[in-house]
């Protein structure tokens, strides 16, 4: 099941279970009409910006990524954008990704891990160490405290889309001094219970909170707390056990948030959003239900109308220029 063409195929039939045929054909045929054509678009330089806009990426959604990015790029502005490969990105998809946005930090695999593992060492970090070699996700909390430049980073999965100049994150990055946040479908998505948290941390944790569009100062993270998280008994049963839950490192990000200070974006930063009907800034098309298929179906046409419709206007300001 996990050989590629295996797992494909059988992620094809569940969806078709769980959403029925009609859903499936329909994203099956606008991933082949819509996906590639990001590459009709011109390259957004990605090395300097006010911000650092990091993805953690791997092969299977390399098109998802890339559309995730170059929204994000086009509509907020010039801005350095970090990919960190997850070890399945193959080179002629890191060639890509440097072709669309010149300048584009892309860290070697295996040296970025052998240098982030020594660094970890060398801070003491155990638990830190064990979790980044075990839970992959892990990289999203430590590699980007080691990698950023910004006083400012967003933390992007490769299932957002914006649609409008997000305003708020502008302005946030102007002065970066809380964690902002787009609302998770779920009060507390933890892989423990927010009383227990809130124990462990100090302070009660942010409801709604979603690490999948997440905006962090410089200081909103701190190694030495997260070590000390990680020593209870909530964390130490999926290390132990090799069993991580898939909302750990959101936990992490929940439990730090709650002692930095945190605050939720407007709901036009929106999970699933019908773009046909709502006028969304970002959708974050996740979860368990249909509506993530709206990401291929309704969220890439709509970007691809948008972003051909700006092309006068772009090359009527170039030649001004």
């Amino acid at each position: 099941m996990r050989r590629p063409p295996i797992g494909r195929a059988w992620l094809r039939l569940r969806r078709a279970l769980d959403f029925g045929p009609a859903v499936e054909i329909r994203t099956f045929v606008a991933k082949h009409r819509y996906l590639r054509a990001v590459l009709s678009f011109p390259p957004l330089e990605s090395g300097t910006g006010p911000v650092d806009c990091f993805m953690l990426l791997n092969e299977l959604r390399i098109w998802e990524g890339l559309w995730s990015l170059y929204s994000f790029r086009a509509y907020f502005g010039p801005c350095r954008i970090v990919v960190l490969n997850d070890g399945t990105l193959r080179p002629a998809s890191i060639a890509l990704l440097s072709a669309i946005f010149p300048g584009i930090t892309i860290p070697d695999c295996e040296t970025n891990d052998r240098e982030i593992d020594t660094y970890l060492a060398q801070q003491g970090l155990r638990r830190c160490r064990e979790w980044r070699k075990g839970f992959i996700f892990f990289r999203k909390l430590v590699d980007t405290i080691r990698l950023r430049q910004a006083d400012g980073l967003l933390l992007l999965d490769s299932d957002c889309l914006h649609f409008r100049v997000p305003l708020e994150i502008t302005r946030w990055a102007e002065r970066p001094a809380k964690v902002r946040y787009a609302a998770d479908v779920n009060q507390y998505s933890h892989c423990a219970d927010p009383s227990l948290l809130a124990k462990i941390c100090g302070s009660p944790l942010p409801e709604y909170f979603c690490a999948g569009y997440l905006c962090l100062p410089r200081d909103a993270v701190d190694l030495g707390r997260i070590e000390r998280y990680l020593s209870e008994d909530c964390f130490e049963r999926q290390l132990s056990t090799g069993r991580f839950t898939h909302v750990a490192e959101q936990t992490l990000y929940a439990m730090e948030a709650a002692v930095t200070g945190a605050t939720m974006l407007p709901t036009d930063y929106a999970t699933c959003p019908n773009p046909d009907i709502e006028t969304p800034t970002i959708g974050h098309f996740c979860g368990g239900s249909y509506q993530r298929t709206w990401f291929y179906t309704k969220g890439v046409p709509l970007l691809v109308r948008q972003l051909q419709s700006r092309k006068p206007i772009e090359r009527k300001m170039e030649a001004s220029r």
